[in-house]
């Protein structure tokens, strides 16, 4: 016969084993899996790493979630956003400070009660247009910071990081004229 195992979900399949083990799940449950067939080791790994490289869905894009104009409106600003400063946005969810992954932003717009109420209280067909406004708005209050604001909001935020990492990643919100990366206090007033 074919060889058969897991690849991804160990965890699971142990807790699973102990669950039905102290009768606090029967074997008769659906369990939703997915099953693939691989050739060879190489495939199998190929596999592993392909299954371990998606991420997990934001809320934002989970259907029912919200108003399909805040999420219309959140999209458009964030394109905007992204056309009119280039070079700080990131593919990486976990990117370092200042870029900027797009699903990160959308996501903390989405939750950002502020940004949800420009929004709604703009005109049929403008929040996004709005929202962009708003973002650029608080940029620039972000721009007007002192350089020792921004030491304050590292010591705060990125203790860890060292005062010369966090020069550079100031540097480069000057140069590309977006500072929102390094601070999302500005999603919350």
């Amino acid at each position: 016969g074919k060889a058969v195992g897991v690849i991804d979900g160990q965890h699971r399949l142990g807790s699973l084993a102990a669950l039905l083990e102290t009768g606090h799940w029967q074997s008769s449950n659906p369990i939703l899996t997915e099953v693939y067939q691989v050739k060879d080791d190489d495939e199998t790994i190929c596999l592993f790493k392909e299954i371990n490289k998606s991420q997990p869905v934001k809320e934002v894009d989970l259907p029912g979630q919200a108003d399909e104009r805040v999420i219309e409106a959140i999209n458009e600003a964030c394109a905007e956003l992204k056309s009119s400063y280039e070079g700080i946005f990131s593919t990486s969810q976990r990117c370092r400070i200042p870029n900027i992954n797009m699903d990160n932003l959308r996501q903390d717009l989405f939750d950002s009660q502020a940004a949800v109420n420009v929004v709604n209280t703009a005109e049929s067909g403008k929040g996004g247009i709005e929202l962009y406004q708003w973002i650029v708005a608080k940029n620039v209050v972000l721009i007007h910071r002192s350089e020792e604001e921004w030491e304050q909001v590292r010591s705060r935020k990125y203790a860890k990081t060292s005062k010369s990492a966090f020069a550079k990643a100031l540097d480069k919100s000057k140069t590309t004229g977006l500072f929102i990366g390094l601070d999302n206090e500005w999603l919350f007033s």
